[in-house]
């Protein structure tokens, strides 16, 4: 039960497959550069190791173990989630190089520089918003832009 609270209360729905590749994403991006409040950042970590999730690079699936894979997107989401930030310029979040060429062709509108900077550009925040799962804090700045 603590589990379904914890993301009930983040707006989060538990939907394993669902759920376990956005954890997935999100424990990678806290390993990387959280852009969230310590408390958020806390409950999704107790969440990852109570479900024993592995991170993921963002743009690439989440294997279920049991031949099931989830889409990049999930994993993305719960990565910019984590990462993301709102800005005048869209929405930005930074990537390993090792990704930057699958998260590209998983939002062909955004740019990306040279060190990893992703920039998704307000005229694109909708689709963002419809595409990839996001949620906590980013999600509702996103709204706010997107609108």
């Amino acid at each position: 039960m603590f589990v379904q609270n914890v993301l009930n209360a983040h707006q989060i729905p538990f939907v394993p497959s669902y759920d376990y590749a956005w954890l997935a994403g999100a424990a990678r991006g806290l390993e990387v550069a959280p852009t969230i409040p310590v408390t958020y950042a806390e409950e999704i970590l107790d969440l990852v190791m109570t479900l024993n999730v592995e991170s993921v690079d963002p743009g690439r699936s989440y294997e279920m173990g049991d031949g099931i894979s989830s889409p990049a997107y999930d994993v993305l989401g719960g990565y910019v989630s984590v990462t993301g930030r709102v800005t005048s310029e869209g929405l930005i979040f930074k990537i390993p190089e090792t990704c930057r060429q699958l998260v590209q062709d998983l939002i062909p509108n955004a740019s990306v520089s040279v060190d990893g900077l992703v920039t998704v550009p307000p005229t694109v925040c909708s689709w963002a918003l419809a595409v990839l799962p996001l949620r906590g804090p980013v999600a509702t700045n996103l709204m706010e832009v997107a609108i």
